[in-house]
C-alpha cells in the first residue's frame, strides 16, 4: 500500500506520539522507544538506528528529508499481534483452510525478526506512506533491512484505518 496526504491535512505530531506510546509498551525494558523508529537508508539496505531519546521525528521527516520506518505490528509470543492502533489481532491458523487465504495475501508476518509498519517521507508538500517490513538482522543472517510490503493480508485494513485516524 502506498498513499499520500498533504502535510497540512495530517496530524503528524499525533501519529508520532501514538506510535511512540505503542513502542514504549512493546519494546524491551531499557530500550529507548524512539530507537524502534529507524531511518531508512534505502530499501533492502541497513537502516540507521538512533538511541537518543531527544529526537525530533517531525523535523527528521519534514526538514531533514529523511525516510523513517514507524512500527505498526511488533510480534508477540502467542497467536496474537498487538498493533499500534491499540487493537490485538489473532494470527490466522496455517492449518485452517479458510485462514490459509489470509496467508496467501501476506508476504511477511511479524515475528521476533520482522516488524511490520510504515515508511514515511516528505515529498512535494505531502507525507508519503508505504507499508514495509523491518528485518532486524542477525550476526549469522543477512543484515538488517527495510523492504516494501504490498500484501498485508489480515493487517491491511487495520493499518489503513490507523493512518486514516490522523487525517483531518
Amino acid at each position: 500500500m502506498k498513499t499520500a496526504y498533504p502535510v497540512d491535512k495530517f496530524d503528524l505530531k499525533g501519529f508520532i506520539q501514538n506510535t511512540l506510546e505503542y513502542c514504549k509498551q512493546n519494546v524491551s525494558k531499557g530500550i529507548e522507544p524512539s530507537s524502534a523508529i529507524v531511518i531508512s537508508t534505502g530499501y533492502s539496505k541497513s537502516p540507521k538506528q538512533i538511541d537518543d531519546g531527544n529526537r525530533d521525528l517531525e523535523k527528521e521527516i519534514i526538514q531533514d528529508g529523511l525516510t523513517l520506518f514507524f512500527p505498526f505490528a511488533i510480534s508477540s509470543l502467542d497467536d496474537t499481534i498487538s498493533c499500534a492502533d491499540g487493537k490485538t489481532y489473532k494470527i490466522p491458523d496455517y492449518d485452517d483452510d479458510e485462514s490459509a487465504e489470509c496467508y496467501e495475501e501476506i508476504t511477511v508476518l511479524p515475528d521476533e525478526m520482522n516488524i511490520l509498519g510504515l515508511t514515511i517521507r516528505f515529498y512535494a508538500d505531502c507525507l508519503v506512506f508505504e507499508t514495509a517490513s523491518h528485518y532486524l538482522g542477525a550476526h549469522v543472517a543477512p543484515p538488517a533491512s527495510i523492504d516494501i510490503q504490498e500484501k498485508l493480508g489480515f493487517l491491511q485494513e487495520p493499518m489503513e484505518g490507523y493512518i486514516s485516524r490522523f487525517v483531518f
